[in-house]
C-alpha cells in the first residue's frame, strides 16, 4: 500500500488498513505539555529544516527522534517502540511537521491512537483517520489546537 504525500495521487487502499484499538484519552494539558516538551530542539531552531517526533505516554517521553524528514523521524520512534516492546495503544505522537496520509498509515499500523502536530494536516489524512478511529490534532500551539478527528479521545 502506498500513498502520495500531497494527497493528489494515492494508491492507498483504506479498506485494508487496521482500525485503532485503544481506550487512551488525554487532556488538553497532556497535549500542551507534550508539544512543549518535544518541540524544543536547538537543532530545529538553528536550521529550521530538521523535524522532531516524540513518542509519549501520559506521564513521560518514551523516545524523541530528529531527522530531516518527518516520516523518517516517525519511523525512528516506532522502531524504538518495537525494539523496546512498547504498548503503542497507550501512546501518542507529537510531530513538528505536517501530518500526511502516510504518517496516518504508519500510526494505524503501529496502533498509535493519537497524532499531534504544531503544523497542518492533509484532507486525505483526516479522511483516513476518521474511518480508522485515529485522533488527529493540528496547529497545537500554546493553548490553541484544531481537533480534526477522534474528538472523543480528548478529555475536557
Amino acid at each position: 500500500m502506498l500513498s502520495g504525500c500531497g494527497g493528489s495521487t494515492s494508491f492507498l487502499d483504506v479498506a485494508r488498513l487496521p482500525r485503532i484499538s485503544s481506550d487512551l484519552k488525554i487532556s488538553r494539558y497532556d497535549i500542551q505539555k507534550g508539544v512543549k516538551s518535544v518541540l524544543t530542539s536547538d537543532l530545529h531552531k538553528l536550521t529550521g529544516g530538521v523535524h522532531i517526533v516524540g513518542l509519549l505516554t501520559k506521564g513521560r517521553h518514551i523516545c524523541i527522534a530528529e531527522d530531516i524528514g518527518r516520516h523518517n523521524a516517525l519511523d525512528r520512534v516506532i522502531g524504538y517502540g518495537l525494539l523496546n516492546s512498547v504498548n503503542f495503544r497507550e501512546t501518542f505522537v507529537v510531530s513538528s511537521g505536517r501530518i500526511s496520509s502516510e504518517m496516518v498509515r504508519k500510526c494505524l499500523v503501529a496502533n498509535i491512537p493519537i497524532i499531534i502536530s504544531r503544523g497542518s494536516t492533509t484532507s486525505l489524512a483526516i479522511e483516513i483517520a476518521e474511518q480508522a478511529g485515529l485522533t488527529i490534532i493540528g496547529f497545537a500551539r500554546g493553548e490553541r489546537m484544531n481537533i480534526y478527528s477522534g474528538r472523543e479521545r480528548i478529555e475536557g
